[in-house]
């Protein structure tokens, strides 16, 4: 009754959910979820909301996963933060809290979608280099002069000076701070 409840009122809020009888109806489904939300109850039937989340593993990184409880310990909250919840609310919570902080978690899995995509845009594009010209973009990202990298690399200022300037044309990029965001991004997780 609750999940129905629960989905009828965060469909009239605009968003669209897709409610599971128990914890491993939600697992099976998991390789057909668009990223989003993730609502688990700690107590559900065959498999509790933390042996669902702790199961889940690395997918938490797709679904950002909030925790209702009504007998909500703190030992309980920090296990299933361990396993990769983002918030914890113990019930009773009213429909309209609940719904807010759901459209809060939701904007957040959409930054996850856009840093993955900006971190795969980055990796396909320094793909593109050749390992000597990767080493002079991977210097330059560093902050050193042309001629630090020349003395570094054992090379001349004007083969650094070559390889930067094919680099950033490969890279498309016009300026030293956007070879740093290049670097940048594929250095954060993923």
């Amino acid at each position: 009754m609750i999940r129905r409840l629960l989905k009828k009122a965060l469909d009239h809020a605009g968003m669209v959910a897709r409610t599971f009888e128990n914890g491993k109806e939600l697992l099976s489904a998991m390789d057909e979820l668009e990223p989003g939300v993730i609502l688990l109850d700690i107590r559900m039937p065959e498999m509790d909301g933390l042996e669902v989340i702790e199961t889940m593993g690395p997918k938490t990184r797709y679904h950002a996963v909030l925790m209702l409880s009504s007998h909500g310990d703190i030992s309980t909250a920090v296990r299933a933060m361990r396993a990769g919840a983002i918030d914890f609310v113990e019930k009773p919570v009213s429909i309209a809290v609940l719904i807010d902080r759901i459209r809060q978690l939701h904007q957040l899995t959409e930054q996850w979608q856009g840093d993955r995509t900006t971190h795969g845009e980055a990796k396909l594009r320094l793909d593109l280099l050749t390992e000597r010209e990767k080493e002079v973009a991977g210097n330059v990202a560093r902050g050193l002069s042309n001629k630090d990298i020349a003395r570094k690399m054992g090379i001349s200022p004007r083969t650094v000076e070559a390889h930067r300037a094919r680099l950033m044309l490969k890279l498309k990029v016009t300026s030293l701070a956007d070879i740093v965001r290049l670097f940048v991004h594929t250095t954060k997780d993923a």
